[in-house]
């Protein structure tokens, strides 16, 4: 007589608290600590004027930097398989946020971009949303995503109103990192080349759209041009930028010593905090994005460590795992009248 066994079933083996992306990590903290000391070095004379305090400012941006490293904690901690059931809901309170910023948002800057007196921009939130949404519907989709119907189409009209919306505001920079982060996944995600073609297409004819419909783009994209041939000829935000940097030399004046900050150099603490040097050498147009993790903002710092987060989360689970009950974020076509819709998540036994 002989005995058999039975194979153990395996054990899902579950992440530990401390099974993190330490690498990860400590680059994080660095460019934090290096972005407080910028935001301080480039605001004390503008919490001054304006809060009759060198701090004011500076504490704002601590109290983001709280809420962000509470957010990023959480879903660090997260499954991020369960993003999947979030994926659809996020898309729809992002859509509905640039809606109302666009109705009762804090207008500055020439642009109507803000809400709780300009503390929460949906523009930011809008980025991370696309990243998420797509992600979880371009997974869903598989081979289907090579189906016109089933891919391009639907992902044209996703992006679209994302970035539709966004340019509204508008918020030229933010559109068009939506449309080519947008497009960027759907390359990756296996689309075929005919797709990728008409994408890119459609792509470029939405870009050129942009900047053709926004007086600010046509103006950047102009004294950009004039620049490249006469300094003298670009922004004066970027003339301020390239006098600061020859009056700072290789290493710079000091913290909190630059001269071009005390009204000179337009919005320092923002477009303007070190690095952005594309831009502020003339090398490419003016676009106003933030640097992440360095420049002064509270949505843009707290979305950020989000996005952060959910990398700390992958990176702790092991990517062949899965949920027992998994839900798909998809955009399909009724089988009533063939129109096509988000679909709310739905199970898979």
């Amino acid at each position: 007589m002989t005995a058999t066994t039975t194979p153990a079933t395996p054990t899902r083996k579950k992440a530990g608290p401390l099974n993190l992306d330490w690498g990860l990590l400590l680059i994080v903290g660095v460019l934090l600590a290096f972005g407080l000391m910028m935001v301080y070095s480039t605001t004390f004379d503008w919490s001054y004027t304006d809060f009759k305090s060198p701090t004011t400012v500076f504490f704002r941006q601590v109290r983001s930097l709280a809420i962000g490293l509470v957010v990023m904690a959480a879903l660090a901690r997260l499954d991020y398989h369960h993003l999947r059931r979030a994926a659809v809901p996020l898309l729809g309170i992002t859509i509905l946020a640039l809606i109302v910023v666009l109705v009762f948002g804090t207008f500055a800057f020439g642009a109507q971009r803000g809400l709780l007196n300009g503390s929460y921009q949906p523009s930011e939130l809008a980025k991370l949303a696309t990243v998420i949404y797509l992600s979880v519907w371009l997974t869903s989709k598989g081979e289907m995503i090579k189906d016109f119907g089933y891919g391009l189409a639907p992902y044209g009209v996703v992006v679209g109103v994302l970035a539709g919306l966004v340019l509204q505001e508008p918020d030229v920079s933010a559109t068009l990192t939506i449309v080519l982060v947008g497009a960027t996944m759907f390359f990756l995600a296996g689309a075929d080349l005919l797709q990728i073609a008409l994408a890119s297409i459609v792509s470029g004819a939405a870009g050129y759209a942009v900047v053709m419909s926004s007086t600010t783009a046509r103006d950047r994209i102009a004294e950009y041009l004039a620049g490249l041939t006469n300094i003298e000829q670009t922004s004066w935000h970027v003339q301020q930028a390239i006098i600061a940097f020859i009056n700072g030399g290789v290493f710079g004046r000091g913290l909190g010593q630059s001269y071009q900050k005390f009204e000179a150099l337009p919005t320092p603490h923002t477009d303007s905090v070190i690095i952005n040097i594309g831009v502020m050498v003339a090398a490419l147009p003016f676009a106003g994005n933030a640097l992440p993790l360095i420049s002064y903002g509270g949505s843009s710092l707290v979305v950020t460590l989000a996005g952060i987060g959910v990398l700390l989360s992958v990176s702790r689970h092991n990517p062949n795992e899965t949920l027992q009950r998994k839900t798909r974020a998809s955009f399909d076509y009724s089988r009533r009248d063939r129109r096509p819709r988000v679909s709310r998540p739905r199970s898979d036994e």
